[in-house]
């Protein structure tokens, strides 16, 4: 019989050695994400509040009197905090108020805080497909990035534009209609409002009539009969509805269910949101008490280590701890 010498031996306490190492550092790292993020500023920022996401570049944050300003990925000023209440930065322009923003008092300023629009406005929206709304006297209507009025302040309430329409309410009743950019109905107000917009996505949009729910198209054929509790709009194709015994579904545009009515929730994202059933790639998550992120399969890609965290926007995410700001950022922008 053949003896293995030392050296034979000792090579193989190596490989076995190796092997177990590379199954212990795979077990470790199973619960990690391949998703790559870095501390781009470390939590070392103090505002009074940061309100929201980033959004093309700048983020909204508070001073502590509660003024309003603009932040950068950095963490540094592009817009003083000097308004009593801003929206994010859309197309280019940002809804602010100064004062107190009572009436009157809402306008829109550029990246470098130039007024472009002046403080003519009791309310405003951002700026959606080319136009914003905008409220003056209780009635609303809808400008352009110039500041021309496009559609007078002649409606009780307005949505966004989305894919080209707007939802519309008249003074005086609930009933609801669309319009398009130049301001003609292309949808008579047969329909009941829906505080969040009964907007278009997937060339459809939920609506209500005698108190059930369906889907028109955008010349206002119905698309699917009004026949449900409550709908959320379609998303990749797919839309959740709620049916008589209140179970949630997914249905597809012709109306076929495609996931069975057995849900007691909208299981599928905000209900208020037709994007949000779109998975994450990384969500913020909290987990014994403290604040990490997570992607779409469960998997940690940063570690639950801090007291506050906002959703990634544009690649990046605001991080709390100890009372100061920070912020991430994620490969490919995520």
């Amino acid at each position: 019989m053949k003896i293995k010498t030392s050296k034979t031996v000792i090579i193989f306490l190596i490989s076995e050695f190796a092997v177990l190492i590379a199954l212990i550092l795979l077990i470790l790292n199973a619960d990690k994400s391949s998703i790559k993020v870095k501390v781009l500023v470390k939590p070392e920022l103090e505002f009074g509040d940061v309100c929201f996401s980033f959004n093309e570049g700048l983020a909204v944050v508070t001073d502590k009197e509660g003024k309003f300003g603009y932040v950068d990925k950095y963490g540094k000023f592009a817009v003083p905090c000097v308004y009593c209440s801003a929206r994010n930065f859309s197309e280019g322009l940002a809804a602010v108020a100064k004062d107190n923003g009572s009436l009157g008092e809402w306008g829109f300023i550029d990246t470098s805080g130039n007024t472009i629009i002046d403080f003519i406005y009791d309310y405003a929206y951002n700026f959606s497909e080319g136009l914003a709304m905008v409220e003056k006297n209780g009635k609303w209507g809808f400008i352009d990035t110039s500041g021309q009025i496009v559609t007078p302040c002649i409606y009780a309430a307005l949505s966004d534009f989305n894919e080209g329409l707007a939802c519309a309410r008249r003074i005086g009743d609930d009933m609801c209609g669309y319009i398009d950019k130049t301001g003609k109905v292309v949808i008579d107000f047969i329909y009941y409002y829906r505080t969040d917009g009964n907007y278009f996505s997937d060339g459809l949009a939920a609506v209500m009539k005698d108190n059930k729910w369906g889907f028109i198209d955008k010349t206002g054929n119905v698309a699917v009969p009004c026949i449900y509790e409550y709908a959320v709009g379609f998303y990749n194709g797919l839309a959740a509805v709620q049916n008589e015994d209140y179970k949630w579904g997914l249905i597809d545009k012709t109306g076929n269910v495609v996931e069975p009515f057995i849900h007691d929730a909208c299981e599928f994202g905000d209900m208020w949101s037709p994007y949000a059933y779109a998975p994450r790639e990384l969500t913020a998550e909290q987990r014994n008490g403290k604040w990490g992120f997570a992607d779409k399969y469960g998997k940690t890609a940063v570690p639950f280590i801090y007291d506050n965290a906002e959703d990634f926007s544009e690649g990046l995410a605001w991080v709390q701890k100890d009372g100061k700001w920070g912020i991430l950022e994620a490969e490919n922008g995520i």
